[in-house]
């Protein structure tokens, strides 16, 4: 048995080194498709942007000179505008602003799961990376998380 121990440390060694070597594609896959999804993300967020500001545009453009719907009620009543643009320029001043911004545009959607599959993929590189580090690392990383959640749950009673 003797002569099998250290084919054995051969081969557990071999596993290890496979083992980072797969780790560090691992990383390194997952964060080359990190930069690329980063450029979509900000592609999404700034279409969702674009189409939110278009859409305020166009209700200030419809409300025009008239800021209050009394303003608009007298021009209405003055024969100044007809009475559909009368019953636009009241929804647009009602609809406001923020009822445009509170909005949630299909791009903005998506932008907000790419952004969660995206924070998946940077837990999982932290992981890859984790197991990359020797034994007495990670014991002591793992030993402060413990410290420091024990710390919170107790200055949170």
């Amino acid at each position: 048995m003797a002569q099998n121990e250290p084919t054995e440390n051969r081969i557990n060694i071999r596993s290890k080194k496979n083992l980072e070597e797969e780790n560090k594609l691992e990383i390194a896959a997952r964060e080359q498709l990190l930069r690329r999804l980063e450029r979509t993300l900000k592609l999404l967020n700034n279409r969702a942007n674009v189409r939110r500001k278009n859409m305020i545009l166009k209700e200030r453009a419809l409300r025009g000179e008239y800021r209050t719907v009394d303003e608009a009620h007298e021009a209405y009543g003055y024969g100044f505008i007809s009475k559909k643009q009368y019953k636009e320029i009241v929804e647009a001043i009602e609809n406001k602003d923020e009822k445009i911004a509170a909005l949630v545009f299909p791009e903005q959607a998506a932008a907000s799961i790419l952004f969660d599959f995206m924070r998946r993929l940077m837990n999982e590189i932290e992981a890859f990376k984790f197991e990359l580090l020797p034994p007495e690392e990670q014991s002591r990383i793992l030993d402060e998380r413990e410290a420091a959640r024990r710390q919170k749950a107790g200055g949170d009673t």
